[in-house]
């Protein structure tokens, strides 16, 4: 089992909390090193949970050639992106959304 399938599990209950609590044991307390799996699934759970911005710092840390490197991540990304700057149409969240 891996850190993603954790992680999906709590996205599947719409569980952000549970999701951080495990990503915190394994990646933190454990040294699991997390792949670009593991981390659109963390960005998806705070996604389906209505954390916007939670959702976009998480795929904000990960190295732009590993993410855009993986066509999922560069659609999540970018849904992230159209909705962030919807819902809270900032300077920051614009700019973010055009580059």
């Amino acid at each position: 089992v891996q850190l993603c399938d954790f992680v999906n599990l709590a996205a599947s209950r719409k569980d952000w909390r549970r999701a951080v609590d495990v990503w915190r044991l394994l990646v933190e307390g454990h040294g699991v090193e997390p792949n670009i799996i593991a981390y659109t699934a963390m960005s998806k759970v705070h996604m389906l949970s209505g954390r916007i911005l939670e959702a976009a710092q998480i795929l904000a840390e990960v190295d732009d050639g590993v993410l855009n490197g993986d066509c999922k991540a560069v659609i999540d990304r970018a849904q992230i992106l159209v909705v962030a700057g919807h819902s809270s149409p900032t300077p920051d969240n614009m700019e973010q959304l055009r580059n």
